[in-house]
């Protein structure tokens, strides 16, 4: 019954646990600006081995769009309209959207990389500066 009482009632070291526990797990949940951006320059470094699948499929996709547009292009200068606003449309719901979908993956590392690099240049000029 006392040890119930007891542990009813925080001692100092008690409560000096609890909160070390607390403060441990909302830490955990919660990342800071630096450690985020530490994740992604380390996302990036980590996807370094993948450069080369990576303009593979850069290269197939942008070659892909540009038959589609050639296509286009002779559908225009052949006057055949109702073909041209077939491929058209079809250029624009379904080409299109992966074409950027796959530019986006590649030009990411190479953009967040620069943005590393702008962000520690501006770093140091405010070190320097204040």
């Amino acid at each position: 019954m006392f040890g119930l009482l007891k542990s009813l009632f925080l001692t100092p070291d008690r409560a000096g646990d609890i909160i070390q526990k607390v403060s441990s797990g909302l830490d955990a949940v919660v990342n800071t600006k630096e450690e985020r951006a530490m994740f992604m320059l380390n996302w990036v470094q980590t996807l370094g081995a993948t450069n080369v699948a990576r303009r593979v499929v850069a290269f197939t996709a942008t070659l892909i769009w540009a038959l589609y547009q050639l296509v286009n292009l002779v559908l225009i200068v052949f006057k055949f309209p109702e073909l041209h606003l077939i491929v058209t449309a079809h250029i624009s719901s379904t080409i299109n959207p992966s074409f950027m979908l796959v530019m986006a993956f590649y030009f990411a590392p190479h953009t967040i990389a620069a943005f590393k690099g702008n962000t520690a240049k501006m770093m140091e000029a405010m070190k320097d500066g204040s």
